[in-house]
């Protein structure tokens, strides 16, 4: 799989993480993790995934938090 990174994509600070991590777009989060946009939201909504909203108000999830949370999914499978 190759995925192309949005000008979205950055580095940046995550507080639950105490590090700077890649930060990804929910569609980009949902490739990652092999599911949907949906199932991206729902984890981030219920504190799983951590996430940041840059000014503009566009939501960035913790790529390190994302990788976490849908192992943990395997791991319970």
């Amino acid at each position: 799989m190759t995925i192309h990174r949005a000008a979205l994509s950055l580095m940046s600070w995550c507080d639950q993480c105490g590090a700077q991590v890649l930060m990804v777009t929910p569609n980009e989060a949902a490739l990652i993790a092999g599911t949907d946009t949906r199932a991206i939201l729902r984890k981030v909504e219920s504190g799983q995934i951590h996430f940041l909203e840059n000014a503009s108000g566009v939501l960035l999830i913790c790529k390190q938090s994302l990788e976490q949370a849908f192992h943990s999914d395997a791991d319970l499978v």
